[in-house]
């Protein structure tokens, strides 16, 4: 049996895991504190038409201005210490998100390994780990051949010290199989 020489890349999302998306979102529309999802489809009367016009009325700078998470730079340096990163992100259905992370990873990551993917276990082969905030990325990116970790909700870790903790040394154990 042959070894794979290959080197270990570790994809990170951005929406969720090193961005706050729903943060900004909630800045956006004028609340003092961060909602998730279920919160946003409430605040336009579940109409899921006015959901989707809101988002694609944002433009490219806004996304490019999503604030990064507390610890985003602290995972980044995690992922970072055990090999290569790359960030890959969805580009949504919204027309102008795709721009506006190309030029957040550009501007604010100073990098442009980014690869904007709808169906993100397209780049999934062994040796490849995508830590992710959303289940059936995670699930698809191992079932493809990858390896994944799925990344706690922000209001989660944020609500608990502990969790973070816990979150990271997680991660760490995941990259230390590679």
């Amino acid at each position: 049996m042959e070894e794979n020489l290959e080197p270990m890349i570790t994809f990170l999302d951005l929406d969720g895991v090193i961005v706050d998306f729903y943060g900004a979102v909630s800045k956006e529309l004028g609340f003092t504190t961060t909602f998730e999802h279920a919160a946003l489809y409430s605040y336009f009367g579940n109409d899921e038409a006015k959901v989707k016009n809101y988002l694609h009325s944002l433009s490219a700078d806004w996304w490019a201005s999503i604030p990064k998470f507390e610890w985003a730079d602290d995972l980044i340096d995690l992922a970072t210490s055990y090999g290569e990163i790359a960030y890959l992100s969805s580009p949504g259905h919204y027309p102008n998100a795709g721009a506006g992370k190309i030029l957040f990873a550009k501007h604010v990551l100073n990098t442009e390994h980014l690869i904007l993917a709808k169906t993100k276990s397209l780049i999934a082969a062994p040796k490849r780990v995508l830590i992710d905030d959303t289940p059936y990325n995670c699930a698809d990116f191992k079932k493809a051949g990858g390896d994944s970790y799925l990344w706690p909700s922000s209001t989660d870790l944020r609500n608990s010290p502990s969790l973070l903790k816990t979150t990271f040394k997680e991660v760490q154990i995941l990259l230390d199989l590679y």
